[in-house]
């Protein structure tokens, strides 16, 4: 039975132990439970303190991988985005020498204007004017310009010309002004 059952009062007492607990001697000191409270909250502080550092630590490795992460996407980002540049643009150019492979062989036009522009270039007023043509174009000749005359010349690239008088010449290459646009767009 506890003190409070003997009293009838009923309140709450503390059981007797028997001097079975034992106070420590620093706890029964004048004090003792204000410097361990003080000691207490130190430690705390101390523990708080050290497990603030570790986890701004931790929060500054992740940080650095993560700088690292997105630097390493950002450089694949780029690295596709030139591989796709470069794909677009080698699509573009054999579009491109398409295009001018059908209007170089089909359409006459198109060889008679680079004629009449070499002619006028050249401001020639000669009686003789010769347009040198590859020989695998010297058919889209048929039958020839007024007043021009056709020869079919090796060193002539296929598709382009070579307009001359006695004093001056106009070379016009098609395909190898295509290949110098797209150079200059790829080191652009």
């Amino acid at each position: 039975m506890t003190n409070s059952d003997q009293s009838g009062g009923g309140r709450f007492a503390w059981p007797d132990f028997g001097g079975a607990v034992k106070i420590p001697a620093a706890m029964r000191k004048p004090g003792a439970a204000q410097a361990a409270q003080k000691e207490y909250e130190r430690g705390f502080d101390a523990g708080r303190a050290a497990g603030l550092a570790a986890a701004a630590e931790e929060i500054r490795v992740l940080k650095d991988r993560l700088v690292a992460g997105v630097r390493a996407l950002e450089q694949t980002r780029l690295k596709l985005d030139a591989e796709q540049q470069s794909r677009l643009s080698e699509l573009a150019h054999a579009v491109c020498s398409k295009v001018l492979d059908i209007e170089l062989t089909t359409q006459r036009h198109v060889f008679d204007a680079f004629v009449r522009a070499g002619i006028e270039r050249l401001d020639a007023s000669a009686a003789t004017v010769r347009v040198h043509v590859n020989p695998a174009d010297r058919p889209l000749f048929e039958p020839p310009l007024d007043g021009v005359v056709v020869e079919a010349d090796h060193t002539v690239p296929e598709g382009g010309c070579s307009i001359r008088t006695d004093e001056r010449r106009v070379d016009y290459d098609p395909y190898g002004a295509l290949d110098q646009i797209f150079a200059e767009m790829q080191r652009a």
